[in-house]
Order: C-alpha cells, then structure tokens, then sequence
C-alpha cells in the first residue's frame, strides 16, 4: 500500500520546474533496534551510533526526493555464555519522498515524507568455531538482506546559503527470515532512527 502511494505521488514529479540539489554530507543519529537484535541475535544493546550521507532534489511546490546511504555496528555473543564476539554490521539505504507543507514557525517549517529501501545485515568475521558437548563446530555467518518501508517526520531550519539544519525522526520496518527452535519463521521488525544533518545547495 505504501509502495502505491509512493509512486502515485512521484507521477507528477517530471511535470515539476527545475529542481534544487541538495547534499547531505552528514548525518549523525542513533538507532534504537527492533528487540530481535537483542532476544534472537544476541546483540550486547539495542542501540548504536548511525552514520549517513544523502542528496536530494527540490521543488518550489514543497516536494522533495531524497536518496540516503547508512551504516551502524554492534557486537553480539549470540547469547552463548561462551560463545565468540563478532561484529554485525547493518547497512540501509533508501529513496524518499518528502512533502513540506507551505507554513514555518520561528523560522522552523515540518516535512514528512515516506521511503522504500534496503537493508543489509552482516558479520565480521563471517566464520566462528562453536564448542558444544566437547566437539568444536564451524559455522558461516551469511550475509542477510531485506527490503524496507519506512516513514519519517523533520523539522527544518534555513541558514544562509541555502542550507537547512535538519532534526529527523524515522521510522523503518521490514521482516527477516530467523531460525526457532521450531524451524525457520519470519519475523516483522521495525527500527527507529533519530539523528541531526545538514543539508546544503552546493551551488
């Protein structure tokens, strides 16, 4: 339903004046896990410092496009009193669309916008020798993807320049195939992401 609204409002986008670049050089957030980081895989906290790049292009109607990039780590044991330390790294990106509605407060104005994406989760190293029973086993640690849907609201604040001091909140959700004492199942997630950026006209 999201992935229909989200094309149905980018249809009139060609019809648009000519847009306004935008780079986004930082971000700086933090992200607050869905709990099957922490129940299912182990992970010592279900929280960790996310890092982000992005641009975006600009119209005069309050319509903005944006394409973000994403990366965060933490370190999980798998929940084995014994079991070895990796590090996990999780790797979003993202198209957005935004909508700023024609109204600012204090120089403050709000955008909300709606994003389709990717995620990708994975260990470093991406091979651990587990013990059990007095046996040592070997286990690979693949790699695992999944698509995204997410909304987001911003407060925006203009400085000269045409640069914009960006305060963000995110909502990303998505489902992961994990495995359960009863077999493999398929688990909704969702993430939270709450950061500050900048975002400036390079010209």
């Amino acid at each position: 339903m999201l992935l229909a609204a989200l094309l149905g409002c980018a249809a009139p986008v060609a019809a648009l004046p000519v847009p306004t670049f935008r780079f986004e050089p930082v971000h700086v957030g933090a992200i607050v896990l869905d709990d099957l980081y922490t129940d299912v895989a182990g992970a010592e906290s279900g929280t960790a410092v996310r890092l982000g790049v992005g641009v975006a292009l600009a119209w005069s109607r309050g319509l903005e496009l944006g394409c973000s990039l994403g990366r965060s780590a933490l370190h999980t044991d798998f929940g084995l009193l014994d079991g070895p330390k990796v590090r996990m790294e999780r790797a979003d990106t993202g198209v957005e669309l935004r909508y700023r509605p024609p109204f600012a407060l204090g120089g403050w104005g709000a955008q909300a916008g709606a994003s389709l994406g990717r995620v990708s989760l994975g260990y470093r190293p991406d091979h651990v020798e587990l013990s059990a029973g007095g046996e040592t086993i070997g286990v690979d640690l693949d790699d695992v993807g999944a698509w995204t849907q997410g909304i987001a609201a911003e407060l925006l604040h203009g400085w000269p320049g045409g640069t914009q001091i960006v305060l963000r909140t995110a909502w990303t959700f998505y489902a992961l195939r994990i495995a359960t004492p009863a077999g493999a199942a398929t688990r909704s997630v969702h993430d939270l992401v709450i950061g500050v950026s900048l975002r400036a006209r390079p010209w």
